[in-house]
């Protein structure tokens, strides 16, 4: 699956679950979102970013851990942060990116079509400091590339990833 292609499978499960959300008479989730992941960004659009995300864990013929984070006020960016067949049991540090790791990370840039993402050669690191039933806590950080318009490859660094969030199992 291509990577636009796990983009819009992802933004198509946050609009479905949000959209389920939507009457407090039958949901028992919180619906009052907030900004619960801050980073800053330096590369194609350097700045600091902040947004809301919830974690996922899901087991089934293929398991899944990871976090979808958006812009609450103008979408302005996406990120996401996950693995595939590996769901963290404990805290601890795991590469993203990289030859060996679990974990890859896309970020779509404000006001931009490109989509950055970690590789062998771009790599981070996930600190997870508290993981419970229902919370995830801890820190993050990447370096990711793309290719422009004109073909050539562009860089961002990911940077200051702070994250309190919760963790919704599947």
């Amino acid at each position: 699956m291509t990577v636009k292609l796990k983009l819009l499978a992802s933004v198509c499960m946050i609009y479905t679950l949000f959209a389920g959300c939507s009457d407090s008479s039958t949901s028992t989730a919180d619906t009052s979102l907030t900004d619960n992941v801050t980073f800053s960004v330096t590369g194609f659009h350097s700045g600091e970013r902040s947004g809301y995300g919830e974690f996922f864990s899901s087991t089934g013929v293929i398991n899944l851990w990871g976090v979808d984070v958006f812009d609450l006020e103008n979408d302005s960016f996406t990120l996401k942060i996950d693995a595939q067949n590996f769901i963290p049991t404990s805290t601890g540090s795991y590469e993203i990116g990289g030859v060996e790791s679990d974990f890859r990370a896309d970020y779509r840039e404000p006001g931009a079509d490109i989509l950055f993402s970690t590789s062998e050669e771009y790599t981070g690191t996930l600190q997870i400091t508290t993981l419970t039933s229902s919370r995830v806590v801890g820190t993050f950080s990447f370096d990711g590339w793309a290719f422009d318009a004109d073909g050539e490859i562009v860089t961002i660094s990911i940077r200051d990833g702070k994250f309190d969030a919760p963790l919704v199992v599947n």
